[in-house]
């Protein structure tokens, strides 16, 4: 326990009253002690900023972390209770020092757990996206020798969806977040890979993004990146025969409240005697189940082509 002066100012002065704690923990006797003030004990950088807080706050009580340094010159990290009050028609200050070595040396060891579990996490990230380009790659190559083409396109659709999950876990391993992704950022990378994937004429197809920045948890977009490649290769596939024009759309919101994923095109359209909810479409199948996963609405509009909105509230993941 410290007593010491203040100026007006706000400037620490000598040394009033402290106790017996305080010259044995920093080697000084009691009368050493009350000839010095603060600054005299305390870590230069430290009291410098301790000082400006004081000024700033302008507050009778304040709670900081600062290094004392003792008479061998060993640092000691305290907790400083002060006070300021006036006594004897002078204004002082009682400040209350509690050791925290112990604390610190907890902060760092669970600093570098935390360090290496984050290690571990990008790790893990990143073999999984190997293992899922694996995969992919072992389908580009098988499909080289299959020469029916409804074959072929199951092939593809697979490669597709194993890239899609890749995608999100190298986004994973590259964000400092680990277990959220930028949606926005992550659409217009998957867009321009099945863009390149399907060798689509960017001059032939416009493809046109609305998309807010937002993070999105990895137990939602694995499906959501599931759904959003499965719209987009439809559309890349289906919507434009025959070397047709046409835009294709994409948006992403949020409203405070719900999220709202909308993928539309202005080409040929759905079938009309095409019921979505009841297909043998394997790719429209897996949007209908990855939709209730993810306990979402899908709407669908065939004026002027097809657009297809998703609306669905995150889950809280702990």
């Amino acid at each position: 326990m410290f007593l010491h002066e203040l100026t007006e100012d706000g400037i620490s002065g000598k040394f009033i009253e402290v106790n017996r704690v305080a010259s044995q923990i920093l080697g000084y006797s009691n009368d050493e002690l009350l000839q010095m003030s603060p600054k005299d004990i305390e870590d230069l950088q430290s009291f410098t900023e301790c000082e400006k807080k004081v000024n700033s706050l302008k507050t009778d009580k304040l709670t900081f972390e600062t290094d004392l340094i003792s008479k061998e010159g060993h640092i000691i990290p305290v907790e400083i209770n002060t006070h300021i009050f006036t006594l004897n028609g002078e204004k002082v200050s009682l400040s209350i020092a509690r050791d925290i070595t112990e604390r610190r040396k907890m902060e760092k060891e669970l600093k570098i757990s935390l360090e290496e579990k984050d290690m571990l996490l990008r790790e893990i990230h990143h073999r999984v996206k190997n293992n899922l380009m694996i995969i992919s790659s072992l389908l580009s190559l098988q499909s080289r020798y299959i020469k029916d083409k409804q074959v072929l396109d199951v092939f593809k659709d697979s490669q597709n969806r194993a890239r899609s999950m890749a995608l999100i876990h190298d986004k994973l391993y590259q964000s400092s977040h680990l277990k959220r992704i930028n949606i926005g950022d992550y659409i217009q990378t998957l867009a321009s890979d099945l863009f390149r994937t399907y060798s689509t004429d960017s001059g032939r197809i416009e493809l046109n993004f609305d998309l807010e920045e937002v993070m999105m948890d990895i137990n939602t977009m694995i499906p959501l990146g599931l759904i959003l490649n499965e719209l987009l290769s439809n559309c890349l596939k289906h919507a434009f025969p025959d070397g047709q024009n046409g835009k294709i759309d994409i948006s992403f919101h949020y409203d405070g409240h719900t999220y709202s994923l909308t993928v539309a095109d202005n080409g040929i359209g759905f079938p009309p005697e095409l019921d979505y909810k009841n297909t043998e479409s394997l790719g429209l199948r897996l949007v209908n189940i990855l939709t209730e996963q993810i306990e979402g609405e899908m709407k669908i509009n065939k004026d002027k082509g097809t657009k297809v909105t998703i609306e669905f509230c995150e889950e809280n993941f702990s």
